[in-house]
């Protein structure tokens, strides 16, 4: 499994949901950006994946046309 988000679901919407290929028992935590030169910003809350994907929803998303997200490995 590469890591890498799979899907986003709800893109322009109020709640966005980002999907990544993930390990079963790593802990990993998704970063925000709503424009390609600003910094990451941490979603609130890291995830423990329980299967071969993991998912995260963003409520804070609003209706932003244009946000770029990644999922990064907790060491």
């Amino acid at each position: 499994c590469v890591l890498r988000v799979l899907t986003l679901t709800g893109a322009g919407t109020a709640e966005v949901t980002v999907v990544w290929c993930a390990v079963p028992g790593r802990t990993y935590r998704v970063q925000f950006k709503d424009r390609v030169d600003a910094p990451w910003n941490d979603l609130p809350g890291d995830v423990t994946a329980s299967g071969e994907t993991a998912s995260k929803t963003d409520s804070t998303a609003g209706a932003s046309l244009a946000r770029f997200y990644r999922a990064m490995l907790v060491e």
